[in-house]
């Protein structure tokens, strides 16, 4: 207690005095779990910033919404290969989420994430077995049994729609063979098949080389994922907190919103990150360097 009750006067002290003379590293530390002190402190019953946050309760300001009109208006039109790009901790996942959520009553979609165990072959029977199990051991026949039974799903009219996550990490001759399948299917469906990868800068480039049908017409659109605002990170936060049972004003004043401004980039996960750092510096055994 006494320690925590140090580091809040010191924190006070530095505001007055004009501040340190090189700002903390709010980031430094790299954790966004909150400790049992801070979240007794904060009268919080849960852990406000994790991975795990139901659809609803993701945040979404107006650029979040416009992002995921553009992807779904992409999907629902179908001529093109669709990719979300952005930094680690940007927010992809949960954009992805949101799209998916919001589109889920008229697009069938299937998700993956990407990885150099992630093949061509396994995307057809991974899909298969959401769809019936056991799959086909043979490749040939996994597909032949996927196409009739997508052909069966999308006899509503809406369309399939495969996502995957962390495509930039799939290698480049598997990033081959998902075209040359995604090419197949859309030829193969009434309703249309469509394809959406979500990775980090870089992947843009490399889709473009591939050889497909899009691909080679110029018809991959790719959807940047923007910073959060500076005007939004306190309502970010708050949202959090009080999904997380915060009844009392945002803890976080407006110095310690341009602090975290500063250091986060904009990015969802930094924003975290320097929140946990500043939260824990008051109200739990940490101190900031």
């Amino acid at each position: 207690m006494l320690e925590r009750a140090s580091n809040t006067l010191r924190a006070a002290f530095e505001r007055v005095r004009g501040g340190p003379s090189q700002p903390p590293d709010l980031l430094a530390a790299g954790r966004r779990q909150l400790s049992r002190a801070t979240l007794m402190a904060l009268g919080l019953q849960r852990q406000p910033f994790n991975d795990h946050t139901p659809p609803e309760n993701l945040y979404a300001d107006d650029a979040i919404r416009m992002q995921v009109g553009m992807l779904a208006r992409q999907i629902a039109d179908g001529e093109v290969l669709g990719l979300l790009q952005g930094e680690p901790g940007s927010g992809k996942t949960s954009l992805l989420i949101r799209l998916m959520s919001d589109n889920g009553d008229h697009v069938h979609f299937f998700v993956a994430r990407g990885g150099i165990a992630l093949t061509g072959e396994r995307i057809v029977t991974d899909m298969l077995r959401v769809l019936v199990r056991p799959a086909p051991a043979d490749p040939a026949r996994a597909y032949r049994e996927l196409v009739h039974r997508l052909r069966r799903l999308t006899t509503d009219g809406h369309p399939a729609a495969l996502v995957i996550d962390d495509a930039d990490r799939i290698v480049d001759a598997e990033l081959q063979n998902l075209v040359a399948v995604n090419d197949s299917l859309r030829a193969a469906l009434p309703a249309g098949f469509r394809l959406l990868l979500a990775g980090q800068p870089g992947l843009e480039s490399r889709v473009a080389d591939l050889e497909g049908d899009q691909p080679r017409a110029g018809r991959v659109v790719t959807t940047g994922v923007r910073p959060l605002r500076a005007a939004c990170v306190g309502e970010f936060l708050e949202q959090r907190l009080r999904l997380a049972g915060l009844t009392r004003s945002l803890p976080l004043d407006d110095a310690d919103l341009s602090a975290i401004c500063a250091q986060a980039g904009g990015l969802p996960r930094d924003i975290e990150i320097a929140a946990t750092a500043l939260l824990e510096s008051r109200y739990g055994d940490a101190t900031i360097v």
